[in-house]
């Protein structure tokens, strides 16, 4: 993808520059790729719904098209979005920064194609037609699960657009399943099967995407909603500026409840300023004017949301590195 900056291609994988989160609306084509298998040549035109193995019906792409759509601005990112900030770095796709993009999606909401679910349903399985081989479960294909609770709320969608066009190929489509506020783990893309189950799920990804030896947790936690994240879209790393007053931008964004704060530090973290916010479905656009002292320094950002959650100040660990939310820090030279 023009513009994306690839840490993979077999698959593929591609952040975003940093320079793009200033606000500016994304073309689907800017949104970062997060691919497990490679990309398949054609997605599904329909899926299977199947209910407890009960009933199943197929839902064609076009029937969803003629069905009433709603439309959400959202975030959507990685769970391995900035790994190698680790230390050690972790196994994984070797993400730095970028792995996140803001969505404009439109699509039915999941709850338009799920029957009346019988009491003993506890999750909804979700199937992509990709596939590949995977460590100790062989050839799989890319699933992941809902609770039953998760998939009966008004949020998660059935999308067919992203950021103003048809969802294509590369995104998931023409038809993929988006769970704002979560990371994207949860979010098929190529849906070819929706299963209500009656025990829990435990797939491979189900698995693999759990905080495994990581101290904020007591024991093994699934990874959950996006954790509070500011990142910073200027000045650019390694950039050098004039010594004085410094116009700072970036964007912050939540999985739970909003951004309230936004403090940005001229000076590696001793002081924080406050920044402006400009509000946005799902994130917010934040600037602030700093006075940058000559000599190298760090610009950094920090986000608090309405949950009370705010970034720590270093990397926490887990094995699989997962949820690194650690504040973003821009190396600049002022003169």
């Amino acid at each position: 993808m023009a513009g994306l900056e690839f840490v993979t291609t077999d698959p593929p994988n591609a952040g975003v520059p940093m320079r793009r989160f200033d606000g500016r609306p994304f073309g689907q084509g800017d949104v970062f790729q997060r691919n497990n298998f490679e990309l398949p040549e054609g997605g599904p035109t329909s899926f299977e719904v199947v209910v407890a193995g009960r009933s199943t019906r197929t839902v064609m792409v076009s029937d969803l098209r003629g069905m009433e759509q709603v439309q959400v601005g959202m975030m959507l990112e990685c769970a391995g979005h900035a790994r190698t900030g680790m230390d050690p770095v972790p196994e994984g796709t070797p993400w730095g920064m970028g792995a996140a993009s803001p969505l404009v999606v439109r699509g039915v909401p999941l709850t338009e194609v799920l029957d009346d679910l019988p009491d003993d349903v506890v999750e909804v399985v979700f199937t992509g037609i990709d596939h590949g081989e995977v460590p100790e479960d062989g050839e799989v294909h890319y699933q992941f699960s809902l609770s039953r609770e998760e998939a009966t709320q008004p949020g998660p969608l059935l999308v067919l657009e992203m950021n103003g066009t048809p969802l294509r190929i590369e995104r998931g489509g023409p038809v993929r399943l988006v769970v704002p506020g979560q990371y994207a783990m949860k979010s098929v893309k190529w849906l070819t099967r929706i299963e209500a189950v009656t025990e829990p799920f435990e797939g491979h990804f189900v698995r693999k995407y759990r905080y495994y030896d990581d101290t904020r947790f007591d024991g093994v936690e699934p990874v959950g909603p996006m954790l509070v994240r500011a990142v910073v879209a200027a000045p650019r790393a390694g950039e050098d500026v004039s010594a004085g007053r410094l116009v700072a931008k970036g964007m912050a964004w939540t999985g739970t409840g909003e951004v309230e704060l936004v403090e940005v530090s001229p000076d590696g973290g001793s002081t924080w300023i406050p920044a402006s916010l400009d509000r946005r479905e799902g994130s917010v656009v934040w600037e602030a004017e700093l006075e940058v002292p000559v000599g190298p320094t760090e610009v950094v950002a920090r986000a608090t949301d309405s949950a009370g959650n705010v970034q720590p100040l270093d990397a926490p660990w887990n094995r699989n590195g997962y949820g690194n939310n650690a504040v973003h820090r821009v190396p600049i030279t002022a003169t």
